[in-house]
């Protein structure tokens, strides 16, 4: 059932142009640095069989991003520093 609506606040039939509002962009999308299989090789020395056994046994974690294996480089760096204090 339709009802009649009670308007409490006058109705403005003019439209106001106003300038537009320049604002900062926003940003949506956090970045984050990744490396390639063989970028990672090649920052960490080793070969892609040792990479193999370091994401196997958990100390890099590796991510599939749309069907690509990616390495975040903190996780990279942060696996080297280890491997040089070792």
């Amino acid at each position: 059932m339709l009802t009649d609506t009670v308007l409490t606040e006058p109705v403005h039939t003019e439209t106001v142009l106003k300038e537009p509002v320049l604002k900062e962009p926003v940003q949506t999308i956090t970045s984050i640095d990744m490396f390639t299989p063989n970028q990672t090789c090649r920052e960490l020395l080793v070969d892609e069989p040792e990479l193999l056994d370091m994401i196997n046994d958990g100390r890099l974690p590796a991510y599939n991003i749309c069907g690509q294996i990616r390495f975040k480089v903190i996780d990279v760096v942060n696996l080297f520093c280890l491997r040089a204090v070792a």
